[in-house]
């Protein structure tokens, strides 16, 4: 019996010669010690060997395995990540780095291989992490910018052939995404002309809920709860720049009345002249005695 055997404090590795503390050594009932006659060392070596020699063997065996114990193999792994995470997050950071070029050659097959699952879980990722992505690019715009400009130079060709190949899906796209956008729509275009004046465009969507919420999304000049547009308190024909100093929202119709005309002279004659409203336009503007006092929002 097992009980019977005789048990040393240490015990010499026939393979490496070295005598080794018990428990260094694996079991084994069939020997008088209790123990096998390698250190737990070169056993390992010899494993690490037999793996190496009879790969195929070991895939087949180990893949035969994991699909008669898919439940356990999946609560180990489970439970292995969570114990093992900062290590395991660091493995992969160091394999990474050190197999850079092999890792882009085996993504670049995959995605070759899988673009429909690949676009599907990146739609996910992306649908999940809204939050998260727009934090990062509101922190590296700058890095994002550089690296779409490096790309677009690198892959000029490629693009101009997709856009080529795909141009009436790419329309339709951008008709559809128009459609549900209108106040982006509007906003770029009034960066580009802003721009083209050479005068500041700095409003962002945020800050103009902002100010459509200070006047609580009514039109400043009439009152009225109507869809609202980007009005140029100062016209843009006579200087008037696109930011949160020189934007308020008005309806489409008081929008048209007023033209590129000057405010003080307009709205006195407005039909749905106010001086509240009034004066909520020149305080929210920061007028005083028609004198803007520039704030930042």
């Amino acid at each position: 019996m097992y009980e019977e055997l005789i048990v040393t404090e240490t015990k010499i590795c026939i393979k490496c010669g070295e005598e080794l503390a018990n428990t260094m050594f694996n079991k084994a009932k069939q020997n008088k010690d209790g123990l096998i006659n390698t250190c737990r060392s070169c056993e390992s070596i010899k494993n690490k060997q037999w793996r190496k020699d009879h790969k195929e063997y070991k895939n087949r065996q180990d893949k035969l395995y994991r699909e008669s114990h898919k439940e356990e193999c999946a609560e180990y792994l489970k439970k292995y990540n969570i114990e093992n995470k900062e290590k395991h997050k660091e493995n992969g950071k160091r394999w990474r780095e050190e197999n850079k070029e092999y890792k882009a050659i085996k993504d670049k097959e995959y995605r070759a291989k899988n673009i429909v699952a690949r676009e599907a879980y990146e739609q996910k990722y992306r649908n999940n992490n809204k939050e998260k992505l727009r934090q990062y690019r509101d922190a590296n715009k700058e890095i994002i910018r550089v690296r779409m400009v490096e790309y677009r130079e690198i892959n000029r060709k490629k693009l101009t052939d997709n856009r080529q190949k795909n141009k009436t899906t790419l329309a339709k796209n951008r008709k559809a995404w128009a459609k549900l956008n209108p106040e982006k729509i509007r906003s770029y275009r009034q960066i580009r002309r802003s721009l083209q004046n050479d005068l500041p465009a700095t409003l962002t969507i945020n800050e103009w809920k902002i100010i459509k919420k200070i006047f609580n999304n009514k039109c400043a000049y009439c009152g009225k709860e109507k869809p609202l547009t980007q009005e140029h308190f100062v016209p843009l024909s006579k200087g008037g720049e696109y930011t949160n100093n020189n934007i308020i929202p008005v309806c489409s119709n008081c929008n048209s009345s007023k033209n590129n005309r000057e405010f003080s002279k307009w709205y006195p004659m407005f039909k749905y002249y106010s001086k509240k409203r009034e004066k909520a336009i020149l305080t929210y503007l920061g007028y005083e005695n028609e004198m803007q006092q520039l704030k930042i929002m």
